[in-house]
């Protein structure tokens, strides 16, 4: 949404299912990030950058990419809600932790796009609170100019989609993980203090 709002930039998807549903008429978020269709229809030659969502661990090829992390208690916290929203398996927060889940360890997922090269590495609490200044650093990295201010606010989110946009901030999902962060630490401790949020 920022990339479509402040940049005018279009993005597609890796998930043929999440495409499918940007793609169908009633889609409420299509126009929200500028779909630019299936990913198998998108001219990647063409004079302007298209942004392909992934959560994948490892990264497919060298393209200039962003990576957006956030802390890894609350990464686990939100997914374990998504999942109960959407998932047709139902993870337990003990197997989120150790990287029983789709996609794998939270740890190994930084350690493959963290330090990756063309990376900017975005943290999602400083997108959140200081919009304008990570903005200018897309801008800088993309080599791209921002058209506008982003003017999306998370509460008009929430009430469209309340599983997708569940919380903006990280005190909640924290403190639900609070009884595993024991086996938190073990498993991802390192990886906290590589980031800064230890």
């Amino acid at each position: 949404m920022i990339l479509a709002e402040v940049f005018d930039l279009q993005t597609t998807s890796i998930y043929e299912s999440e495409n499918q549903l940007m793609a169908h008429p009633a889609s409420t978020m299509a126009h929200r990030v500028r779909f630019a269709g299936q990913l198998n229809e998108c001219d990647f030659d063409g004079p302007y950058w298209i942004g392909v969502k992934t959560h994948d661990a490892t990264p497919s090829d060298d393209s200039p990419a962003l990576y957006i992390v956030r802390d890894g208690r609350s990464t686990l916290v939100s997914y374990w809600h998504f999942q109960q929203a959407w998932g047709s398996k139902s993870f337990t927060m003990e197997e989120l932790i150790d990287g029983k889940a789709l996609g794998g360890s939270w740890s190994e997922h930084v350690a493959a796009w963290h330090d990756r090269p063309h990376t900017l590495t975005l943290r999602y609490e400083e997108l959140v609170a200081d919009t304008d200044s990570q903005c200018e650093r897309i801008a800088e990295f993309l080599n791209v100019e921002p058209k506008n201010e982003f003017s999306q606010p998370f509460e008009e989110l929430n009430q469209m989609a309340p599983t997708l946009f569940r919380a903006a901030e990280d005190s909640k999902n924290i403190a639900e993980i609070t009884p595993h962060l024991e086996m938190f630490d073990e498993f991802h401790g390192e990886a906290m203090r590589l980031l800064g949020y230890y």
